[in-house]
């Protein structure tokens, strides 16, 4: 009995610590099943994929005992905020809609159960479509720089890089540019065109593809004007002087003009699109600019106008022309890229054309060569000033002004083809002059300024006046009197240039003089600018000692 009961004992014994170790298991067996799931692989589009839809399907790896899924999508690869976001999702893909063209694109995904969620998975990145524009087909008018139906006049030293050609008019129509008939009488050749120029009644088939030419250009003005769903409507009121424009179709119902001076920016990548839809006129100020960043290319600005095109004097346009009336390029205006019309093109002066530059680049500013900087002149007597060849220059514009800032100029010439030009400066005072170069990319930014300094020769002015001031220089003395209280500015500077002396006081009213033998300036002849209110005189005076 003793020996039962002890067998009876060990039995339980091992059966408890046996149920023991199942009830262990069984309670280890949900934690593990409830763990947080892994982290998601994304998998399409994959990283650095470029030329995505504007909607689009993500998605990734399912993970076992992933119950949900969550995305992000973000312009910021620190996520700091979302264009998108959802959670809950029970499939591995989300769809996103409503990107941007042209924008890189951060994603990323985690998994979620029970118990917890994934880290979020390592960002994967996208780029969208450059454009959802399809370019415009110009068809054989590709083939010319300048396309007109009523004729095409120059009456300058214009330069055009690629063909010209006119119908349904004739070659009397093509004015200024010295034609030089080729013996086949299927185009001629000028002097001012780096290419062919097509007339309607050459001989065939020329006047057969020029018809085919003008009508793919007409087509081309219908499909850029009848682009529907415009990005951008009536945008700045149609100023766009000072802003960046992305690729899209954009609509004016009114006129577009960029100020003198000023710069329109079209930033984009090599395959982006620009449609512009102007209802009236188009007019870019004197020293206006259009400037591409980014890659864009003129060959993909579409610049569609009802009225008409004015370029002023040293303008710098890029893109393609589409101009239902007619065309004016003004002295030393740009333009990269083509300019097609359906009346007439005038160039004024010497403006530039280039139908194959669609990336050119403005050339380098120039580096002026002599007379050296502070160099003394002889008044009255002209002098040549010359500069080195900029790279690509097709011609250099020249200016000569009395101050530093070139407020107002006393010679601003353009259309030199050379590298010097002779000019007199203004006797008696310090001149100022610089160069700029320009081709069909642009005009560069201007030399850095010399200065040209009288020499102190022959007979000096000893007596200036005014009647107001009674403003008076005679060897070593300054006299004027003030008809009221006045600021008074009087600025001495020795031959050099360089500032001697200023004196900037506040005088009633009342009659001064001072001579200059009783300063503390050496013997010399010096320079000396005096204003008062807005009188303002400037002679050169002889101190003795």
């Amino acid at each position: 009995m003793n020996s039962n009961h002890h067998t009876e004992t060990a039995v339980t014994v091992r059966g408890s610590l046996f149920f023991k170790a199942i009830l262990m298991l069984a309670m280890l067996l949900p934690i593990a099943a409830l763990a947080a799931p892994g982290v998601p692989v994304p998998a399409s589009p994959t990283n650095g994929a470029i030329n995505q839809p504007l909607a689009l399907a993500l998605s990734w790896g399912s993970v076992a005992s992933a119950a949900s899924y969550g995305v992000q999508v973000s312009t910021s690869s620190s996520f700091g905020t979302t264009v998108f976001g959802q959670t809950g999702l029970t499939t591995a893909s989300a769809t996103v809609s409503g990107l941007t063209i042209n924008m890189i694109y951060y994603w990323s995904v985690n998994a979620s159960n029970g118990s917890g969620t994934s880290l979020w998975a390592t960002a994967a990145s996208f780029t969208t479509i450059t454009s959802k524009l399809a370019p415009v087909n110009l068809g054989t008018a590709g083939n010319f720089a300048i396309l007109s139906k009523s004729g095409v006049s120059a009456t300058g030293t214009t330069s055009v890089v690629g063909n010209i050609g006119v119908s349904p008019i004739s070659a009397s129509a093509i004015t200024g540019f010295g034609l030089i008939m080729d013996p086949s009488g299927v185009f001629s050749t000028s002097s001012l065109v780096d290419g062919k120029i097509y007339a309607a009644n050459y001989t065939s088939p020329t006047p057969s593809n020029l018809t085919t030419a003008v009508n793919n250009m007409q087509t081309a003005y219908t499909d850029a004007a009848g682009r529907p769903t415009p990005d951008f409507t009536d945008l700045y009121s149609g100023d766009l002087t000072g802003h960046t424009l992305a690729p899209g179709l954009y609509k004016w119902s009114t006129g577009v003009q960029v100020d003198g001076g000023g710069a329109v920016t079209i930033s984009g990548s090599a395959s982006s699109i620009w449609i512009f839809q102007i209802a009236q006129n188009l007019n870019l100020a004197n020293g206006a600019m259009v400037t591409l960043t980014g890659g864009a290319q003129a060959s993909n600005i579409f610049w569609q106008v009802a009225g008409q095109v004015t370029l002023g004097t040293t303008t710098a346009m890029k893109g393609i022309i589409l101009c239902q009336t007619a065309v004016v390029m003004n002295a030393a205006a740009a333009m990269n890229g083509k300019v097609f019309s359906q009346t007439a093109v005038t160039l004024i002066g010497d403006p530039v054309v280039s139908s194959d530059s669609s990336s050119a680049a403005a050339p380098a500013a120039p580096t002026l060569v002599s007379p050296s900087n502070s160099a003394k002149f002889t008044n009255g007597q002209p002098l040549t000033a010359t500069w080195a060849a900029a790279a690509t220059a097709i011609f250099y514009t020249i200016q000569v002004a009395t101050s530093s800032g070139f407020g107002s100029t006393t010679l601003s010439q353009s259309g030199i083809t050379a590298v010097s030009y002779q000019l007199t400066p203004t006797s008696g005072i310090v001149n100022y002059w610089r160069v700029s170069a320009t081709n069909a990319g642009g005009t560069s930014a201007w030399s850095s300024a010399w200065t040209l300094t009288p020499s102190v020769t022959g007979v000096l002015p000893s007596l200036l006046s005014n009647d107001t001031y009674k403003f008076s220089m005679k060897q070593g003395a300054i006299a004027y009197s003030l008809p009221k209280a006045e600021q008074v500015v009087i600025s001495l500077y020795d031959i050099l240039g360089r500032t001697s002396m200023t004196l900037n006081p506040r005088q009633a009213v009342g009659s001064y003089s001072f001579n200059l033998k009783n300063s503390t300036l050496a013997a010399g002849s010096y320079i000396v600018r005096f204003s008062a209110g807005t009188f303002e005189k400037q002679a050169i005076i002889m101190v003795t000692r």
